[in-house]
């Protein structure tokens, strides 16, 4: 059936399978955390809650029992999603967006997880064609009820994508998958583990990648900048201001919104360094400038006590602070 070795890998599901970015869960950049509302991008790498109503919910990257699943031995963490306090209108949706949404255009792609609820919670999944501001109306996919127990299960649903010919994609488009939570159980967890989505009517093996491999299809929507000691050099450019150029390792998808931590000596916080390696003088101002979704500079201002033209480090307080660039969806 195959004339080619690509028709070969097609047929048999050979070279990159999975869709998805952080199926497995292993990377988490942002670390756990919790929000309410529609939460956002809360935690684990890539996946993205949202809440109904001014309730909390919770994102925990969890280890598995001896560090391996039971029901996959090579996956070592699953996705705690936990809602507290809600009401019993609330919906709770656990997501993840991906930027083309011509992906699987026209085709069957197919959704395997393994998953669990703390409570017999039902779930209904969604494959969004999202065609963005300006573009053709959204189209949704939805599964049908899938009846989740408190046991490891494994489960797979197929979908027939509409096509994309035709249609008009404006800004902000995007394929989502959805994990959907209705008014069920008012403080309850969904745990999930092994996300696959693949073109085609089957579903495969989960395909496991290096970490390094993950972090940068991660790298791609979110990075952090760490800044350790003295590890970002630059300039002074006159007695009051500096300027330090990050080059990032990850081309992102769009240019990124920095959080850039504030001026001080201790904390979250950081200064530039005078040429005797002092703390300079003067209020403070760390901003980040001339944007690119490669490049940027962070820029220190309303310093005193800096010479034009000679060298200058960022120095932190602590060895734990870090330049944040989002891109997410």
């Amino acid at each position: 059936r195959a004339e080619t070795p690509q028709e070969q890998f097609n047929l048999i599901g050979a070279g990159r399978r999975n869709l998805l970015s952080n199926g497995d869960f292993q990377v988490n950049q942002r670390g756990n955390g919790s929000g309410v509302s529609d939460a956002g991008y809360i935690g684990v790498d890539r996946w993205r809650g949202f809440i109904s109503a001014n309730s909390t919910i919770s994102f925990t990257q969890t280890a598995f029992a001896n560090g391996q699943s039971d029901v996959d031995k090579a996956l070592r963490h699953y996705l705690k999603f936990d809602w507290l306090g809600t009401s019993s209108t609330t919906t709770k949706i656990l997501s993840q967006r991906l930027e083309d949404v011509q992906t699987g255009n026209g085709q069957k792609v197919t959704l395997s997880f393994w998953g669990r609820t703390e409570h017999a919670d039902d779930c209904n999944i969604g494959l969004t064609q999202v065609f963005g501001s300006g573009g053709s109306s959204t189209v949704d996919h939805l599964s049908g009820t899938i009846d989740l127990t408190t046991d490891w299960q494994y489960f797979t649903h197929t979908f027939d994508l509409t096509s994309t010919s035709g249609k008009t994609i404006g800004t902000g488009s995007s394929l989502r998958l959805e994990f959907i939570f209705g008014p069920a159980t008012l403080n309850s967890y969904f745990e999930v583990a092994g996300v696959q989505l693949e073109t085609g009517k089957v579903a495969t093996p989960f395909e496991h990648r290096a970490y390094g491999e993950e972090l940068a299809l991660c790298e791609r929507y979110f990075q952090k900048v760490p800044i350790y000691n003295e590890s970002i050099l630059g300039q002074a450019y006159s007695t009051t201001a500096a300027r330090f150029p990050i080059q990032l390792p990850v081309q992102m998808r769009a240019t990124p919104t920095l959080t850039v931590p504030p001026p001080g000596t201790s904390g979250n916080s950081f200064k530039p360094l005078s040429s005797s390696l002092s703390w300079p003088g003067g209020t403070g101002n760390n901003a980040g400038t001339a944007l690119s979704n490669r490049h940027f500079y962070i820029t220190c201002t309303s310093y005193s006590g800096l010479v034009a033209g000679n060298a200058s480090t960022i120095y932190s307080a602590s060895n734990n602070i870090f330049i944040t660039a989002s891109a997410e969806l």
